[in-house]
């Protein structure tokens, strides 16, 4: 049988590499976002095209914030039915 303390420390793992991956994935879009955003200003594109870039990398940033939401809120879940289960 599986002792408490060694799923609650993998769930720990677990969520301790989701957070650096999801710290890692948000710098990495940060970063292609200045690009863009640079290259943007230096082409000579209508303002709907840098209109639909900000439309773009808004509604991406609202993205990846509800699926943070979600990922942390079934963390929690499970973590609380490990507390309630796991003796």
């Amino acid at each position: 049988m599986i002792s408490s303390s060694m799923i609650k420390s993998t769930l720990k793992y677990q969520k301790d590499n989701y957070e650096n991956s999801y710290k890692t994935i948000v710098v990495l879009q940060g970063q292609v976002e200045k690009i863009a955003a640079g290259l943007l200003e230096k082409s000579f594109n209508p303002l709907d095209v840098k209109k639909v870039f900000e439309l773009t990398v808004s509604e991406g940033k609202k993205s990846r914030e509800y699926f943070k939401k979600i990922m942390d809120d079934n963390f929690s879940i499970l973590e609380s039915m490990l507390s309630f289960y796991v003796i």
